[in-house]
């Protein structure tokens, strides 16, 4: 059995912002301010 998101990518933005990635397509922003999380989730689009 595969355990999903068992390491996620963590990345950081700024000073206080980051975000966590997971494998099964979520992403949990954390500090950024409405603005910098559209332009956020828009830079990492495939």
């Amino acid at each position: 059995m595969t355990l999903l998101a068992a390491v996620p990518l963590k990345i950081h933005s700024g000073d206080d912002n980051y975000g966590v990635l997971f494998d099964y397509g979520v992403a949990a922003l954390f500090g950024f301010s409405s603005i910098e999380e559209a332009k956020f989730l828009n830079d990492i689009k495939v």
